[in-house]
């Protein structure tokens, strides 16, 4: 697939997501600046986790087999990517935090990070899924066709290999 239709289609696929996902989470308030803080820019968040995951940590240590530091790079951009967003909730504390009176700020506070970071793991799960598919299928398509050409070749072989016997065997 080229570049351009690839980047379209991921493009498609991600807004389509946050459409989606827009409907889906904001309990029938419509379209308010509540829904587009928490599901645009946090979608645009995690976007930018899926793509470093997918075209930075995964190609550069994976490639040369470097799992341990593959983990420790994607588990630094899962806390860095939590603090991130933690950071973006403070600057629109009055949209994104629900106020509950019963949970103390710290308490709250500490359950937020965990949650980002679950998000943050599952989007990174996503992209290490979807780098791991693609590439299968791209090695299941070359190997393929590597089959079709060593059978190619063993057929050509065979064939240079009867004629010189059969016309051999009609001079005899």
């Amino acid at each position: 697939m080229n570049l351009v239709r690839k980047i379209f289609l991921h493009g498609i696929i991600w807004v389509a997501l946050i459409v989606f996902m827009m409907f889906i989470g904001n309990h029938g308030e419509g379209l308010t600046y509540r829904t587009v803080i928490n599901f645009v820019y946090f979608g645009i968040l995690n976007i930018a986790i899926f793509y470093i995951n997918y075209l930075i940590i995964l190609p550069k240590f994976l490639k040369n087999r470097r799992y341990w530091a593959s983990a420790i790079a994607i588990v630094i951009l899962i806390g860095a990517f939590g603090f991130i967003k933690l950071g973006v909730s403070y600057y629109f504390r009055d949209i994104v935090w629900m106020k509950d009176s019963k949970v103390p700020a710290d308490v709250y506070l500490q359950k937020y990070y965990l949650s980002t970071l679950f998000i943050s793991g599952f989007f990174v799960f996503i992209s290490t899924t979807v780098k791991f598919m693609g590439d299968w299928f791209v090695n299941e398509k070359e190997r393929r066709s590597l089959e079709k050409e060593i059978l190619s070749a063993e057929l050509s072989s065979l064939r240079s290999q009867i004629n010189p016997h059969f016309l051999f065997n009609c001079l005899n």
